[in-house]
């Protein structure tokens, strides 16, 4: 053991508490649409927001969220 596995046992809400706030994130409204796509799946799979809290930040629909995270995994496997 690292030390660095993830405990079930402490609630999502305070394994989370350090994480960036997703304004801090998505700062810059003229990004690039591949550089938000990118951050969105950095923001779903590294700092474990969800897609609809994500989709909602970004005024999108959670159904297209869920596309461009699907788009995006495959692009980088």
């Amino acid at each position: 053991m690292t030390g660095q596995e993830k405990i079930q046992e402490i609630p999502r809400r305070q394994r989370l508490i350090g994480r960036p706030g997703l304004k801090d994130l998505f700062e810059g409204d003229g990004q690039l649409r591949t550089k938000r796509d990118r951050m969105i799946l950095k923001v779903v799979h590294e700092y474990g927001y969800s897609q609809v809290e994500v989709a909602r930040h970004l005024r999108l629909h959670y159904s297209t969220l869920s596309r461009i995270v699907k788009r995006v995994s495959g692009e980088q496997e």
